[in-house]
């Protein structure tokens, strides 16, 4: 495992995550706010990974409006151009429930190494630029057990309640709101906003499918039986588990906390306490 800061002063957020972009085959990005300042930053990475057949899914959150319009149109240019690049957003919060707020990047490469940095930098220009930041990256192969509990935090975000796949319609009224917003407007009350609440009800969900799974959650499924089980069931595995994971000292917490995250994403049903039915 390597571990690398980044605080802007003596590396750039921007620089390091160009440079990883450019070398990794897959890239995950949750945050807080993205600006097209930032995005603007690494653009020229991001086409470059997309020309060589790469990957990209973008969280992004519209608290308080923050993310402006023209990172959203950005994004979308790209799925539309024929990228493989998915943006997903989680919607305004003007209902108070907490603030959607993680930094989370993940890079991928080709030689099953992975890199990810958590810190306090947003995708904007202050962020990876010009603040004072803090930011850890984290090397390490696919198969660790800390890059697949990484890519599991990443799924329960991807899923999280109120998160969109927002379409041109809702990035035109999302537009419309936001420079209403600029100027200091309330809008809970408008037209506008009830247009965009209207639209986000249809917009379809993202969710979980077998190419998401990694490490633990990988392996646990691998192993479930067709039909119904139970978690007991699962336990006679967990020596197998153990020579994947040897340094796991709880093998059985782990199994139990697999099940829970593969019943959230819809892989296994709950039919009564610890009996489980894969899904079809």
């Amino acid at each position: 495992m390597d571990i690398k800061i980044i605080d802007n002063q003596k590396t750039k957020m921007a620089d390091e995550l160009s440079y990883l972009i450019n070398i990794s085959q897959k890239i995950k990005f949750a945050v807080a706010f993205a600006k097209i300042s930032g995005l603007l930053r690494i653009r020229n990475s991001l086409l470059n990974l997309f020309k060589n057949n790469g990957e990209a899914i973008f969280l992004l959150g519209l608290d308080f409006h923050t993310t402006d319009p023209d990172t959203l149109w950005e994004l979308f240019s790209y799925s539309e151009n024929g990228y493989n690049s998915k943006t997903y957003c989680l919607s305004g919060n003007f209902e108070g429930t907490a603030t959607y707020h993680p930094k989370l990047y993940i890079f991928e490469k080709e030689n099953s190494l992975a890199t990810y940095i958590v810190g306090s930098s947003n995708l904007t220009i202050g962020g990876l630029e010009r603040n004072v930041e803090i930011n850890i990256g984290i090397s390490e192969s696919v198969f660790d057990e800390q890059f697949s509990d990484v890519i599991g935090i990443f799924n329960q975000l991807k899923v999280s309640k109120h998160r969109i796949i927002p379409n041109r319609e809702y990035i035109e009224k999302y537009a419309e709101i936001y420079t209403e917003l600029a100027k200091g407007k309330r809008v809970k009350e408008t037209k506008a906003f009830r247009e965009l609440k209207s639209i986000e009800k249809n917009l379809p969900r993202p969710g979980i499918n077998q190419s998401d799974l990694y490490g633990w959650m990988r392996l646990v499924y691998d192993y479930l039986p067709d039909g119904n089980f139970s978690t007991t069931r699962i336990y006679d595995f967990k020596n197998e588990f153990k020579q994947r994971y040897p340094n796991n000292m709880n093998v059985e917490a782990k199994i139990r906390q697999q099940l829970q995250f593969l019943h959230k994403f819809g892989f296994i049903e709950k039919i009564d306490r610890n009996l489980w039915k894969k899904c079809a």
